[in-house]
């Protein structure tokens, strides 16, 4: 998701403008010094020259104001800068998924622990779900290989700046969603299967940027925790696991959320399986 050119430039203005003064030094030349003579009225002999004065003098604002706005970047609040509220639209497709794994580096992946041949234990993931749904006497099927179930829904993912701290981030507890499933294959009817989504509390919480990330990556990679379930009905509730949902931040040249991409966590295992992406739009 790309942000508007207004939000866009709320956030790239101290770098946008930082460049075009540090430019404009280039364009202070020796016809714009200034030579001052000052004398005492009374006492001729007392006073001083000095040549040049004005091209020191501009260039040194110049530079200080560039400074100034390279440093504003590693100060600011980035929480206000985001929506709180999305629309969401989750797929399950292979190639959609190996697109959105694309947008992270090798290394984002390693440290992700994202499982290189991930594809037939996705579709065993799958098949599990299958079961759970005939087992409940849930008309629905995760009919994913022929990419005829999507989702549909909201979340609320409010991020807030840890008070007293220079770049610390903490998402709040309130983040949660829900996630209307739809099975629409051709001749038959529509099936709906609605799941809901709630943040765990985990260290994934908290979001440190480094001055690296800010200035040289460009780029904030949020991973937490969510516990997904659905109703079967007012008392009881189906949960088999938690998902780690994978966002990846952009700053620079432009300003991007990229798609979540859900990464499913087994008992036992260090790797995760990608099992979907989801694409937001704020509301």
């Amino acid at each position: 998701m790309d942000l508007s050119l207004i939000e866009n430039l709320r956030v790239l203005w101290p770098v946008i403008l930082g460049l075009l003064i540090f430019l404009l030094q280039f364009c202070v030349s020796r016809s714009t010094e200034l030579d001052i003579d000052f004398r005492l009225p009374f006492l001729k002999s007392l006073g001083f020259k000095m040549r040049g004065v004005r091209v020191i003098f501009v260039r040194i604002l110049l530079a200080v104001a560039t400074i100034i706005c390279f440093i504003i970047p590693a100060f600011r609040d980035y929480s206000k800068l985001f929506p709180e509220n999305f629309k969401m639209v989750v797929f399950y497709d292979d190639e959609g998924i190996k697109e959105a794994l694309s947008e992270f580096t090798e290394d984002e992946l390693n440290a992700l622990r994202v499982k290189t041949d991930w594809d037939a234990e996705k579709a065993e993931y799958f098949s599990f779900l299958n079961k759970e749904t005939k087992k409940f006497d849930i008309l629905f099927l995760f009919d994913v290989d022929n990419n005829i179930v999507h989702g549909e829904g909201r979340t609320h993912f409010k991020v807030t700046r840890v008070k007293n701290s220079w770049q610390e981030y903490q998402i709040d507890k309130s983040t949660k969603g829900t996630l209307e499933h739809m099975y629409e294959a051709p001749g038959e009817k529509q099936r709906k299967l609605i799941s809901e989504f709630q943040l765990l509390e985990s260290d994934a919480n908290r979001i440190k940027p480094t001055l690296a990330d800010l200035y040289l990556k460009y780029t904030i990679i949020l991973t937490p925790r969510f516990k997904q379930k659905v109703n079967i009905s007012p008392m009881q509730e189906v949960y088999h696991h938690y998902l780690i949902a994978a966002t990846k931040i952009r700053f620079f040249p432009i300003i991007r959320i990229g798609k979540t991409i859900y990464l499913l966590c087994r008992d036992g295992s260090k790797e995760v399986i990608p099992i979907g992406y989801a694409i937001y739009s704020p509301e």
